[in-house]
């Protein structure tokens, strides 16, 4: 397991039982957000059990942001102070949490800022569908427009292999985050509020129900470092017979490339680009000469995105510099 150091804050007495749900957060390098972050927990304050902060080896003020946002919070943090261990082994590392087992797990991103309701709406949909296994709400990003890694198709082996040439000169309609035109909603929950069927959401923000994992198995796969890991619990869902669900309430707002950068530093391009192979290798391809050309298109196109991103992080740093 991860080596961690654990240090427990709260506003709250430990000894407070409450329900709800187990906010998980990692956090690397997020300084930017944690305000924003912060004041959606507090919007949803009500339906959050406790919130455990995950610290993936932050070099800037991240913890101390962390840490001075716990003067005003009303629900129990835990902060874990974790080596690098990549998204899916920071969540793995939050199984040392403190916060009371078998609740839903809520994956939330350090840039994502809930929307008043959106948690007691998440919740509603888990209590009307027994067979959903993950349950998010809209995004949008801070200009107001539609994150489309909120409403994804899982990806397909044709659409993958094309887009590991081509990246994002494939064509929208094949990829597998493109946007699809808003439908009628198909569900309703108890509470009446509508629901949409997905393949796929975002691990920025989606609702795990309890009965389909746990933190300690490990929410997210860690075979991936970093990416792929949301899709590859979506594909599980549906392996399972378990549903990925939407309920239709006001979004919230998720500032994206705050951890990995833009455009994505080394270490998360390759990252991308091994998520890309591995979630094919598991899910898409056996036969290894397929499986070798889309290792070789993989190969090939970061080497293109590194050309291209080279020179912006070279300026990048300069103006750092000055």
């Amino acid at each position: 397991m991860t080596s961690v150091s654990a240090a427990f804050d709260s506003a709250v007495a430990p000894d407070v039982v409450r329900t709800g749900v187990h906010v998980v957060t990692v956090t690397h390098n997020s300084a930017s957000t944690i305000e924003a972050y912060f004041a959606g927990i507090e919007a949803c304050a009500a339906d959050i059990a406790g919130v455990t902060i995950v610290d993936n080896a932050s070099t800037d003020d991240t913890l101390d942001r962390v840490r001075a946002a716990l003067q005003g919070a009303s629900v129990p943090v835990e902060v874990i102070e974790n080596e690098n261990s990549g998204f899916a082994g920071g969540y793995y590392a939050a199984s040392c949490s403190s916060v009371q087992r078998g609740l839903p797990v809520l994956c939330l991103n350090p840039d994502v800022a809930l929307a008043e309701g959106a948690v007691d709406a998440m919740l509603d949909v888990l209590d009307s569908f027994p067979d959903a296994a993950v349950v998010t709400v809209p995004l949008v990003g801070i200009d107001g427009s539609p994150d489309t890694a909120s409403r994804r198709r899982l990806p397909t082996l044709g659409a993958s292999m094309l887009y590991s040439v081509l990246g994002r000169l494939t064509p929208s309609r094949l990829r597998y985050n493109r946007r699809e035109a808003d439908a009628a909603p198909m569900l309703s929950t108890r509470a009446g509020r509508p629901v949409n069927v997905l393949q796929a959401t975002t691990g920025a923000l989606m609702l795990v129900a309890a009965d389909f994992r746990t933190l300690d198995e490990g929410v997210f796969d860690r075979d991936y470092w970093m990416y792929g890991e949301d899709l590859q619990l979506c594909a599980d869902a549906a392996a399972s017979g378990r549903r990925v669900l939407i309920v239709e309430v006001a979004p919230s707002v998720h500032v994206k490339g705050v951890s990995s950068g833009r455009p994505r530093s080394h270490r998360s391009n390759r990252a991308f680009h091994d998520a890309m192979y591995r979630y094919a290798q598991k899910n898409l391809v056996r036969h290894p000469v397929m499986l070798h050309g889309l290792r070789l298109g993989v190969e090939a196109h970061f080497v293109l995105t590194e050309a291209k991103a080279f020179p912006v992080r070279l300026r990048s740093r300069a103006a750092a510099r000055v």
